[in-house]
């Protein structure tokens, strides 16, 4: 981040004053980390009665730059002694860029690690000015005594910081001077140069070096968006500040914020060091007058913008998004199409990032508690009257047991679902015997009891069992050495659910099963017989309701049937109103209880679990069925005085609204509500992250190298319609077709968005990336298809027929590729019938504002793919996809080349807006400049593959080779063609640079082998980093400079965690790219091996 300041002093004199020489300490010290782009001093004076003069002009001041024993450069200004001044302006105006620094990237030598240390000989006579003991003040003895002089020396440094921080209350003290130790500890408070001057004090009464310093501190405004914290500044600030260096052999000189307690990090910039603060005082010189007025302003300013993980864009440019996205929506009302939108963004945990389920893993405690606590949010912002479900999710093979899943619901008409969220239960799972009132099972039979009543069903409840010989025989096969009634958490989870129920005991129920259901328009009952008379549950984990034995009922017993949805009309009211349903069944005198005719296989079950009483909501066959069950659930909860857990089964209603939490490898995914429009969509997911936020949530996510990648899992976007009968893909076949053949022309929309693992066997790979011929049989099955002219239509069951078995991976899985129609129209599967095209090529980006551009691309190209259809034929890429396309100088071309054609149509869309992803997808290693010829190294494509098959215990994996790694290499300020003064190679392989077009400008992808993990394509080939990319001169046979890459830290330093924040991420990217270490003369670069299907890529593993 490029930033500009501004620092202003002016000095105005009522008598005209004859200034003696000055020392102005204003420029950056040598050793300030933040680079200095560019520095300017202006001096003006106004002299008596002689106008203004600026320094270095006849009558103005002079400026003379000297060295100070630091190494410092100090201006020394000298004013005319004929004439008295009316007033001294100073102004600094520089330019920095601001880069995250690691504040604690240092080496401390062996001998000094642990305190306490002494300094060797010399070095001790050279830090001599530095450890000059202070005073013998009592207050200072007590201050540096609290703090023990031992154990490891950068944490007491820290330590001893921390300490004076929270003791020294921070003030602004407008008069001049440092005060001494003693005195500030007396006030209890004091400046930052107060602060500064007490720990240099601190330090050297423990024989340590130590300095004063002076400089600027420039605070960035505080992006965060964590709730309830203290943030930082609102807005950017620069100051003049006053902190604390410490020598350390090894480290060198550490600098401390005795003001903040944190180490200086990139926006502490020293301007002077000094043994004592006079010698680093900002502006000192003498005057014949006093001055009467004194005028101060500080500015900083951002050149540019940077996308950075909360601020990817500015807010025109934002606003300019939302108002892309109202007239994309507009154009496609215009065009007759109804095109809704929904998306799965995905989200990391902020509190608890290294537990298994957040990395690799898809179940977890952790987990759930954050999922509980998102659905409580969610519940808060959406709807009225909202419904919390919970049902079991998907099971997965490898999994041992199925995902759960949480719902959102309510109603479209705004008519409540439940009324008193405080009778939902939604806290974590309580361990057991957690200190608490549980629900007991006489709670759970009262609330049957209490439900039949007012259904009118008959109130025969079945005490459910868990199945005895079942777990006989489970305790029967443990070792002898086990206790089967332990709750051993670390054990296998057969073991704990067998601890678990032999704990409880066999002879005691689980819950009571209360048969209804719904069959003629009237709840019945049923009264359940078994040959073994009692209910015993089928062996697991899940709810009662989802193991009740129903194999052994009557064949001929009712079954809910599933309502035709195309039949609903999503903008009509659902005819069920809660208070007119419950006023009248209360009302209603009792009757005879109804038994079904021919017995029913549904029922209503409540089991106390988790410390939590749960409800389990059967499956009925239309929504007016299930709200009033609901509806009388709640009214019991009421009655009764205690709060339930509603799980089990929901309908499936266009006039039902809904947002689902479910968990998936390392992240929590939120299926976001359905929208029918752009605005609607930002809404919602405006929403669901801030929900996200307050649950502990973020979308940020960092690599143990500091790379940001977006939070896991998909973000994978739905385009369809209202209905499946009114999806313009659907209607408009021509619409899908001409989609096909757009993605499949442009590989940014395959590349760009999409995560780190690509390649034919990823998630969402490309038609092209892995059969050759499946491009033919494509391009064969749209000529099926028929155009908007020959009339475009074909049922929707032969869209499906056409594109299913192309639209796969190398495995057949038809749900694992970049467009999936899985849920377009498959006439064998009711739940795929939903008109629905999936995009799955796209990540969930680090911000919310990101995720909406995304869904605006793809409806702008929908828009502009109705507006004139798209026949262009399909492109044999070939090895092109992994060679050139893998380079985000062409994808970025490509994306660019994407707008333009949205634009051309009639379709505004600004390729800048895609900028963000570029550098989160592909960012910016680092560049060099040398001989007016510039080095870019950025982050390329890279596809992984999947190994064969290794045994894993009783099943079978197949690994995933990430050990190769691409970069792109761009170089500007060439000569054109090849014959040229400079070539740039790596690790003294000459670069075969390719052309871009602009002049001047070539270039290359470069592959490398970056791991050598045990599984592993060529696994006996070594790591081939770090990249030392050298600029040189062939006519010389030098080396006119270098930079290097880095895969880890240059020096070893190892990580244990991702970073915690997107500086700390930013620093540790920083630190893997230097520019020193060039090759010694003489250099003769040797000849790429060149092959000859990757022109626009050099392999490192065959040269």
């Amino acid at each position: 981040m490029k930033v500009r300041i501004q620092h202003r002093t002016t000095y105005h004199y009522d008598e005209p004053a004859l200034l003696g020489p000055h020392v102005i300490r204003l420029r950056p010290a040598p050793h300030a980390r933040t680079p200095l782009l560019s520095y300017a001093l202006h001096i003006d004076s106004e002299l008596d009665g002689f106008g203004r003069h600026a320094a270095g002009s006849k009558h103005g001041p002079q400026v003379r730059w000297q060295y100070n024993p630091w190494g410092s450069r100090e201006a020394r200004v000298t004013f005319p002694a004929e004439r008295g001044l009316r007033e001294l302006d100073v102004l600094v105006d520089c330019t920095f860029d601001i880069h995250s620094i690691n504040p604690f990237d240092f080496f401390v030598d062996d001998d000094a690690r642990e305190l306490p240390f002494e300094y060797p000989g010399a070095l001790e006579k050279e830090l001599a000015p530095f450890r000059a003991p202070p005073s013998d003040d009592a207050r200072l003895k007590e201050l540096v005594a609290s703090v023990p002089y031992e154990g490891i020396t950068v944490s007491y440094l820290v330590a001893m910081n921390q300490r004076i921080a929270s003791t020294i209350q921070y003030v602004i003290r407008m008069e001049p001077g440092v005060w001494s130790p003693e005195q500030t500890l007396a006030e209890g408070r004091g400046s930052c140069r107060d602060s500064a001057q007490l720990l240099v004090a601190a330090f050297r009464s423990r024989g340590l070096a130590a300095r004063f310093v002076s400089g600027y501190l420039v605070q960035l405004a505080d992006e965060g968006n964590i709730p309830d914290l203290a943030k930082g500044v609102s807005n950017d600030v620069v100051d003049l500040h006053a902190w604390c260096e410490v020598y350390l052999p090894g480290a060198g000189w550490i600098g401390l914020d005795g003001t903040s307690g944190l180490l200086c990090g990139e926006g502490h910039i020293p301007l002077a060091v000094a043994s004592d603060p006079e010698l680093a005082a900002a502006i000192t010189g003498t005057s014949s007058e006093p001055a009467t007025d004194f005028a101060f302003s500080m500015t900083v300013e951002r050149l540019g913008h940077e996308p950075r993980p909360r601020k990817p864009y500015e807010d025109a440019q934002w606003q300019s998004v939302q108002t892309a996205g109202d007239e994309v929506d507009a154009t496609l009302s215009k065009l007759g199409v109804k095109l809704t939108c929904g998306g799965e963004p995905t989200f990391t945990s902020r509190e608890h990032p290294t537990e298994p389920e957040w990395a690799t893993e898809a179940l977890g405690k952790t987990k759930l508690e954050q999922g509980l606590r998102l659905a409580e949010e969610l519940r808060k912002r959406f709807g009225t009257g909202t419904a919390v479900l919970h049902r079991m999710g998907k099971h997965y093979p490898g999994e041992s047991l199925p995902r759960w899943a949480i719902d959102i619901l309510w109603r479209a008409d705004g008519a409540p679902i439940w009324k008193d969220p405080k009778k939902l239960a939604l806290t974590p799972p309580r361990s057991v015997g957690a200190a608490q009132k549980e629900p007991t099972l006489e709670d759970a039979y009262e609330l049957g009891l209490a439900v039949a009543r007012l259904l009118g069903v008959p109130p025969n409840q079945h005490a459910a069992y868990e199945d005895p010989w079942h777990f006989v025989k489970e305790e029967a096969l443990l070792p002898h050495d086990v206790d089967p009634h332990d709750h051993d958490l670390d054990a296998h989870e057969d073991r704990r659910r067998l601890a678990s129920v032999l704990g409880r005991g066999l002879e005691v129920p689980v819950g009571w099963v209360l048969p209804l259901g719904k069959p003629e328009g009237v709840w019945v009952g049923d009264q359940w017989t078994f040959r073994r008379e009692r209910l015993y549950l089928l062996p697991g984990d899940s709810p009662v309701g989802l193991r009740l034995p129903l194999n052994q009922l009557s064949s001929g017993s009712f079954v809910p049937w599933e309502p035709d949805l195309t039949q609903i009309d999503e903008d009509a009211d659902i005819p069920f109103d809660p208070a007119a349903w419950l006023a009248t069944r209360r009302h209603q005198p009792p009757g005879a209880q109804a038994y079904a005719l021919q017995g029913i296989r549904t029922a209503l079950c409540v089991e106390p679990r988790d410390g939590v009483l749960n409800v389990f909501l059967p499956p009925t066959s239309n929504t007016e069925d299930w709200l009033e069950l609901v509806t009388a659930i709640e009214a019991v909860t009421e009655q009764l005085g205690i709060a339930v857990r509603l799980e089990g089964y929901r309908p499936n209603d266009p006039r039902m609204r809904s947002c689902t939490v479910t968990p998936d490898p390392g992240v929590i995914e939120v299926n976001v509500p359905v929208a029918s429009s752009f605005a609607e969509y930002r809404d919602f997911l405006h929403t669901v992250t801030d929900a996200a936020n307050h649950a502990g949530l973020r979308l940020e996510k960092y690599q143990l190298d500091g790379r940001e990648v977006g939070s896991g899992g998909g973000n994978h976007l739905t385009l369809g319609g209202a209905s499946a009968i009114e999806s313009p893909f659907l209607t408009r076949p021509w619409l899908f077709a001409g989609l096909l053949r757009y993605v499949q022309n442009h590989p940014s929309l395959s590349y760009l968005f999409t995560g780190l693992f690509i390649g034919p066997t990823s998630q969402a790979p490309r038609i092209d990336e892995a059969r050759q011929d499946a491009l033919f049989e494509l391009e064969l099955a749209l000529k099926q298809v028929p155009t908007r002219e020959q009339g475009g239509w074909i049922p929707p069951g032969l869209t499906d027929r056409l594109f299913r078995n192309l639209l796969a991976d190398v495995s057949g899985n038809t749900h694992r590729t970049e467009i999936s129609i899985d849920k377009l129209y498959d006439p064998h599967n009711l739940g795929g019938r939903q008109g629905l095209v999936e995009f799955r090529a796209f990540e969930m980006p680090p911000h919310e504002q990101m995720a909406c551009v995304q869904m605006l691309l793809v409806r702008a190209i929908t828009a502009r793919l109705v507006a004139e259809p798209y026949e262009r034929p399909l492109i044999p890429w070939g090895t092109d996809l992994h060679d050139r396309w893998m380079l985000p100088h062409f994808l970025w071309k490509d994306a660019c080349d994407v707008a333009a054609d949205l634009r051309a149509h009639g379709v505004h869309f600004d390729a800048a807006w895609l900028s963000p992803f570029l550098e989160l997808r592909f960012p910016i290693a680092g560049t060099y400049v040398a001989d007016d010829v510039e080095i870019e190294i950025r982050q390329a494509g890279e596809p992984w593959y999947t190994l064969g098959e290794q045994p894993a215990g009783s099943v079978v994996a197949r690994y995933v080779d990430s050990s190769v790694e691409r970069l792109q290499v761009k170089v500007r300020g060439l000569a054109p063609g090849d014959d040229g003064r400079h070539v740039v190679c790596v690790n003294g392989v000459r670069l075969p640079l390719r052309e871009t077009g602009t002049v001047g400008e070539k270039v290359i992808g470069v592959r490398f082998r970056a791991w050598q993990p045990p599984f592993c394509l060529q696994p006996t080939i070594p790591i081939q980093h770090p990249l030392r990319f050298d600029l040189v001169d062939v006519w010389g046979r030098r080396a006119l400079g270098a930079c290097t890459y880095h895969v880890w830290h240059p020096e070893g330093r190892g990580y244990d965690e991702p970073p915690l924040t997107a500086y700390e991420a930013k620093a540790r990217r920083a630190q893997r790219f230097t520019t020193d270490g060039h090759s010694a003369w003489p250099i003769t670069p040797r000849d790429p091996v060149l092959r000859p299907e990757a022109p626009y890529t050099l392999d490192l593993r065959w040269q």
